[in-house]
């Protein structure tokens, strides 16, 4: 007799790098613990009503209004994508060779 496992099917994880990083930015600049890494957020949800976002993270529950939310993540997400700006000439120096050499060693 073949037997099946009952064992529910592994589900994709909802949340991306770029996803938790954002959240755990928004907990940090909250009334929330400001512990969060991006890797202690578990979850997010939405209320039944619509008004209420709920953060699960693996110390707590934060829960923030949606519209709040929404633009905080439009704020984030736009600082952790705005080109970083330079004021000195061997900052520009530096990021021009690492762009231009990657991962290779600057002690080589």
């Amino acid at each position: 007799m073949i037997t099946q496992s009952l064992a529910p099917a592994p589900t994709k994880d909802p949340l991306t790098t770029q996803d938790r990083q954002i959240i755990a930015t928004i907990v940090n600049q909250s009334d929330y613990s400001k512990n969060c890494k991006p890797e202690d957020v578990v979850t997010i949800w939405i209320s039944k009503d619509d008004t209420t976002v709920w953060v699960k993270m693996t110390h707590g529950y934060a829960r923030y209004h949606k519209q709040s939310f929404k633009r905080a993540v439009a704020e984030v997400k736009a600082s952790l994508s705005a080109p970083v700006e330079c004021n000195h000439k061997e900052d520009e120096g530096a990021i021009r060779y690492l762009v231009n050499h990657g991962n290779q060693s600057v002690y080589n």
